[in-house]
């Protein structure tokens, strides 16, 4: 399959995974036993689970298999703006995010550098929060990138295969 969704993969669908926390002492920044990930092959099971978490006042960080559509930096450089789009269709919903904070010349600067300028839409891993925003009368959800990097249709069948392990 190629990186525009079509081709042989099919819908992933996202595994029911069990809603239990993390274990005390995570090595990755930000988890706790308060915390539950989510892994969303979709942008509508996405917007779906951090709906249900947010209505059980559950925190949650998700691993969100998707495509970039668009990004751009603002002039200090310091946020990355993105346009996230589904893995397999290309209509909406679409969903913007944000990075911030990373440290010039790290891993997260040289990774996220890879979204910028793309004409076609790019695969992506993201670790984010999810937030809303009202502006004016509208709400929506948004993502807080925590991490991004490109990935390929190995890693997301691999990611696949893991997660559905015994359903």
């Amino acid at each position: 399959m190629d990186d525009n969704g079509e081709g042989d993969h099919g819908d992933l669908g996202d595994p029911t995974l069990p809603s239990s926390p993390v274990k005390d002492k995570s090595p990755i920044p930000g988890l706790s036993k308060l915390v539950v990930v989510q892994i969303c092959f979709r942008i509508g099971e996405l917007v779906n689970r951090a709906s249900k978490c947010r209505s059980a006042n559950q925190d949650a960080i998700f691993e969100l298999y998707a495509r970039v559509k668009s990004s751009s930096r603002d002039s200090s450089g310091r946020v990355q703006h993105f346009e996230f789009m589904d893995l397999f269709k290309s209509y909406p919903p679409h969903l913007a995010g944000t990075l911030s904070g990373w440290k010039r010349g790290s891993l997260v600067d040289e990774q996220s550098a890879a979204f910028l300028a793309i004409t076609d839409p790019k695969m992506c891993r993201c670790i984010c929060k999810m937030r809303r925003v009202t502006k004016g009368k509208h709400t929506s959800w948004v993502l807080e990138v925590m991490s991004i990097r490109e990935t390929v249709w190995d890693n997301v069948d691999w990611i696949k295969a893991t997660a559905f392990r015994g359903q």
